[in-house]
């Protein structure tokens, strides 16, 4: 188990000890989300509260919601929505997430009509390197549609985040299980998917219904529309089965045949032919995400970030807890830059830092006879590549660390029981992989 694994454990009581409700940003049918502050650090997260009477009658909505907290706990990616705390009293189950504020691609489509090639690449690669990382998890997401990426904030270049795992599938010790139940959105659903009726003794699928999706997502940014069409879900579902996709007419007849390429790939109709989201982010198409302007803005200074690095190898086992529990915390708006320099190490977007990658990204910052031993003291878990959380808690300074209301925050996550000391069970707990 990961260290971010036990912290994000659901804690017994009542999430208002340490957040105050700012502001609802929305009411859903089991429940609201809000703008949460934490009382000791005043940052602001997004708090998903979930009414448990909503769910006692119907088990498999409740059975939906802790499949979601536990994905959630596992993913961590730039690209994918993170899970800091989950909270469950008698009547609710609390979930304390990260607070994107930049709204959904799918108002941001509908205000720009479609985007250009540079700017849907620069968008889509981000799309497939959260689909590829979840996939690596051994997860299929299930339900991708434009609702469910969203901007991290409304700053031009702003990140987008996968969110709403409520339909994912985990896997079994021997990979990712084959699936049968029907589920996710019209629009979007492969055919494989539809034909997947168990009850009528339907072939199952994989994870490949995810690419499928992307497929569709990729079109409908490049062309302003959907591929299949209908008056309602029956018909736009009988149109994913029938119709054949044809890139021609406008605009396609102005859009380059990479792009062509990208789209038919994903939606090829037989799932074992279909591209893998991890070749889909080799694709040379997605090069072109290099040519959007905000991308690339301005180099990423890695000689900081470098002797963070450095120093980071220098604390003891008990401070790199305190600290990664720390950098778990940290808000968007404080990580920006390193969430940069991470993806700038991260050279093939799969989430992961190898230790090439961190050798190539580090050459000239780092002397080369200290890479090696730099890269295994951030790995705090011992998995053998440096995960976002791990290089975050290495790369933040001191100056961020160091303060009354971050080390509070530590202090109220290693006291997992809330008993006002640390004793030997909570660091059996939270330090699994850490200690002996």
């Amino acid at each position: 188990m990961q260290l971010k694994e036990a912290w994000t454990d659901i804690k017994k009581g009542s999430v208002w000890k340490y957040y105050d409700k700012v502001k609802t940003l929305g009411e859903g049918m089991t429940g609201a989300v809000y703008q949460l502050r934490h009382k000791a650090t005043h940052d602001t997260y997004a708090g998903k509260s979930v009414s448990k009477a909503s769910l006692q009658q119907n088990e498999t909505l409740l059975e939906d919601l802790r499949n979601e907290i536990r994905v959630l706990i596992s993913l961590d990616h730039p690209n994918v929505v993170k899970l800091y705390e989950v909270y469950e009293n008698a009547t609710e189950i609390y979930l304390v997430m990260e607070l994107c504020t930049g709204g959904e691609l799918y108002d941001n489509l509908i205000a720009n009509d479609s985007y250009d090639e540079n700017h849907a690449a620069h968008l889509f690669y981000q799309m497939a390197a959260a689909v590829a990382y979840v996939h690596s998890k051994k997860l299929a997401h299930r339900d991708l549609k434009l609702e469910n990426f969203i901007f991290e904030t409304r700053k031009a270049g702003s990140a987008l985040k996968l969110i709403d795992f409520g339909l994912s599938h985990a896997a079994n010790k021997k990979g990712i299980q084959r699936m049968k139940s029907v589920v996710g959105t019209p629009y979007y659903i492969a055919p494989e998917v539809l034909k997947a009726d168990s009850r009528r003794g339907g072939k199952a699928y994989n994870e490949s219904c995810d690419v499928w999706s992307l497929g569709v997502l990729l079109y409908m940014i490049l062309s302003g529309s959907p591929p299949f069409g209908g008056s309602d879900d029956r018909a736009i579902m009988a149109s994913v089965l029938r119709d054949k996709v044809v890139l021609k007419g406008h605009p396609w007849d102005h859009i380059s045949e990479d792009a062509k390429e990208v789209v038919m790939a994903c939606l090829t109709e037989d799932p074992s032919q279909r591209i893998t989201a991890a070749n889909l982010m080799r694709h040379r198409w997605m090069n072109r995400r290099h040519e959007v302007g905000q991308s690339n803005s301005k180099a990423v200074n890695l000689s900081g970030v470098a002797k963070s690095l450095e120093g980071f190898r220098g604390l003891s086992k008990f401070k790199k807890t305190a600290v990664n529990l720390i950098a778990f915390s940290l808000t968007p708006d404080k990580i920006r830059e390193l969430k940069e320099a991470f993806m700038a190490c991260d050279d093939n977007g799969d989430g992961v830092i190898s230790m090439q990658e961190f050798k190539s990204g580090m050459a000239g910052h780092i002397p080369p006879e200290e890479i090696e031993s730099v890269f295994r003291s951030i790995d705090t878990d011992g998995g053998g590549t440096i995960e976002y959380s791990e290089f975050l808690a290495a790369a933040i300074s001191k100056e961020t660390y160091m303060r009354e209301d971050k080390l509070r925050a530590a202090w109220d996550r290693l006291d997992a029981d809330d008993s006002g000391f640390l004793d030997h069970d909570d660091f059996r707990k939270l330090c699994k992989n850490m200690f002996s």
